[in-house]
């Protein structure tokens, strides 16, 4: 598979639990940095002066919050293919950072190793598998659906992030860095 930037680095990596982690590690800062843009594309886009927008941003603590308030925002001042850019956009990065994204998953659970056996009669060694899954206590209380992150899930997650992160970073700086 052909990969570029970050990607094709930890791709490199060898030992696959090095490489499960640094696809957190990852995940969570691409993450940060689409909040980051986030708040630069409501600031622009927003009538309040720079310490207002700052304040009425980063008090919301919930990021589905900050994405409604930039969402709204963006969307009074763009039109057209502007316009139509910016909802691919946020809806991606609703759809990775939202409540069925991995977001939340990946930055508020530990890590945990599977142990799986060959089934008898089998000439295999044990495999251990790593994965991230929903806290088993607020699944049972019905406070968060089961949802469970492979190497091979989470590094899509990460391409995906990295993605809309990108495309975030140009929508401001083409159609929004200038305003203010």
């Amino acid at each position: 598979m052909w990969t570029f930037g970050i990607l094709g680095k930890l791709d490199e990596i060898e030992n696959e639990t090095s490489r499960f982690y640094a696809y957190i590690g990852l995940c969570v800062s691409t993450s940060a940095g689409i909040e980051y843009y986030l708040f630069h594309c409501f600031r622009s886009a927003s009538p309040l002066d720079e310490n207002a927008a700052i304040k009425e941003f980063y008090k919301n603590v919930k990021f589905q919050r900050k994405r409604e308030l930039a969402d709204a925002a963006v969307r009074r001042i763009v039109s057209g293919t502007t316009k139509k850019m910016w909802d691919e956009i946020i809806e991606e990065v609703q759809r990775l950072c939202g409540p069925d994204g991995a977001r939340n998953l990946v930055s508020h659970n530990d890590v945990g190793v599977d142990l799986f056996l060959p089934k008898q009669g089998v000439e295999k060694p044990p495999h251990l598998e790593m994965s991230v899954q929903q806290n088993k206590y607020m699944v049972a209380a019905g406070l968060r659906d089961p949802k469970r992150t492979t190497l091979e899930s989470l590094r899509l997650y990460a391409g995906g992030l990295s993605s809309v992160h990108l495309r975030l970073i140009d929508f401001y700086q083409t159609h929004l860095a200038n305003r203010k």
